[in-house]
């Protein structure tokens, strides 16, 4: 019982510690490098990028974490609610 609930407490620790340490940053720099590039580019008058865009990229990935520290509290929970019946089913 205490390893499934440390498991999974742990497990969403570490995505949330993955989100903010690699994620947010890699996303960052990502919108660095393009805004520099489109800077740098011949072509910029022809290109209409807002920054509406950029932050819009930057939102999809906060999206995409939350989505997923949703599912892996979802089996937790799903792992806590199985937890009477397993001990139960050890006396």
């Amino acid at each position: 019982m205490f390893n499934i609930i440390s498991y999974r407490l742990s497990e969403i620790a570490t995505f949330k510690e993955l989100v903010r340490s690699q994620f947010i940053i890699a996303t960052y720099k990502a919108i660095h490098e393009i805004k520099t590039d489109i800077q740098n580019t011949r072509y910029k008058s022809i290109l209409r990028i807002d920054e509406i865009d950029f932050q819009g990229t930057f939102y999809e990935t906060i999206r995409l974490a939350y989505v997923g520290l949703f599912h892996m509290f979802e089996n937790y929970v799903n792992e806590v609610i199985k937890l009477p019946e397993l001990i139960m089913g050890e006396l």
